[in-house]
């Protein structure tokens, strides 16, 4: 019996420290502004979301506004669900953002629209989501050169 009230504890004790530092915003995407940012209205609101873990190209740079375009087709005036922890030093919500319940975080890295942002990440799934992506030469991973964005925007602050 004892046993059983130790382990009721710590399965208490474990549901609250997952959900404890999670938060869940509900609203309608409002504007897409890249391949890895939204703006999404909520309770009158607008919060800009970064999608948590992936870095897509920037406009200027190939692939870049296809997978905007991409995400504007997919997103705009719809309802999504962004679970979050954190903001990042712009003040943006960094998010995991779901609709019809496909985590799109993830499936823009499987469709080769976005490189998983292992500097900010160590998200096992948007690992394996890459790799399956640059293995079938997916998007991005179809190019002679690929160059990920953090390293695209590097080049221009140096020019």
């Amino acid at each position: 019996m004892m046993l059983k009230k130790l382990f009721f504890m710590m399965t208490i004790l474990f549901l609250f420290v997952l959900t404890a530092n999670s938060n869940v915003l509900k609203g309608l995407v409002e504007y897409v502004t890249d391949g890895d940012t939204i703006n999404v209205k909520s309770e009158d609101k607008i919060y800009v979301i970064r999608l948590y873990g992936i870095d897509a190209p920037e406009k200027n740079q190939p692939y870049g506004n296809k997978v905007t375009t991409f995400l504007k087709d997919k997103l705009e005036s719809k309802q999504v669900t962004i679970n979050y922890s954190s903001k990042d030093r712009y003040g943006r919500i960094i998010g995991k953002v779901y609709y019809d319940g496909i985590y799109i975080n993830e499936l823009l890295i499987k469709i080769g629209g976005a490189w998983h942002y292992k500097q900010y990440s160590n998200d096992v799934d948007l690992n394996t989501a890459e790799q399956s992506a640059k293995k079938n030469r997916l998007g991005i991973w179809n190019q002679e050169l690929v160059i990920p964005p953090w390293e695209w925007r590097k080049g221009k602050r140096n020019k």
